[in-house]
């Protein structure tokens, strides 16, 4: 089963609630109009204002395109992944749909959306930082194909902070913190050999290097860093050249 390509955007980082409702509306005029075409959008009602945020858009949307009208549909967080799946099961898919946390691959590996390359045009491209459709980098892509469109429900965070050691930058040689993932390596290298097992140059402030899973995400399946294992190869994490 496949949905029509141009219309479909799968994005990181979704569904029909189980329910079948409907929580936000299409237009006024949606589904009652025989020479319009509708497109149904599943999306999560998140964060707080989301759901007017979403609908403004799409109103704006259909009055730049008269022909098209748009419903929404809307999913608890949480249920999302398989709302979405239930309604490919019953064979009354979405044409744009979420799909949050492992999502891109689940939906992705059963064939469930289509490459966009080929409606993507400069003119496109341009509302997006540049490199953000780097097939390499962008997450967005299954092998070398674009298969989903970036979507941030929010500004980017600022609560990361980086945290350093002045006095054992300055033993090691460094008058400054490093302002890049290259200077980062070479600093932590060296701190570390200098250090020799009585400090190091790197550690993450939690159990999980947040910063690194963020990277990695963008190169490697979602297994690799939520499990520890690339499901693909039944390897360890570590061994993928990706990561």
């Amino acid at each position: 089963m496949k949905i029509r390509p141009a219309l479909t955007v799968l994005t990181c980082a979704v569904a029909l609630a189980l329910s079948g409702c409907n929580l936000v509306g299409g237009s006024p005029d949606s589904g009652n109009a025989t020479d319009k075409v509708t497109v149904t959008v599943a999306l999560v009602p998140d964060p707080p204002g989301a759901s007017q945020f979403y609908r403004e858009q799409f109103d704006e949307f259909e009055k730049a395109n008269p022909g098209i009208a748009v419903k929404v549909l809307e999913n608890p967080s949480d249920q999302q992944l398989n709302a979405v799946e239930l309604m490919f099961q019953q064979n009354n898919a979405p044409d744009i749909f979420r799909a949050q946390d492992d999502g891109m691959d689940r939906m992705a590996a059963r064939g469930w959306v289509a490459p966009l390359d080929e409606f993507v045009t400069p003119e496109f491209l341009k509302r997006f930082p540049e490199g953000s459709m780097d097939p390499a980098t962008s997450g967005l892509h299954r092998d070398g194909k674009l298969m989903s469109l970036p979507l941030v429900w929010g500004p980017w965070s600022t609560l990361r902070v980086f945290l350093y050691n002045e006095d054992l930058l300055k033993k090691s040689g460094f008058t400054a913190p490093p302002k890049t993932w290259s200077e980062l390596e070479r600093t932590a290298t060296k701190v570390t050999a200098d250090g020799k097992g009585k400090y190091f140059g790197y550690a993450p402030t939690a159990a999980k290097a947040v910063g690194v899973e963020m990277l990695a995400d963008t190169a490697v399946p979602y297994s690799v860093p939520a499990a520890g294992i690339d499901y693909r190869t039944g390897k360890p994490a570590t061994s993928s050249p990706a990561w």
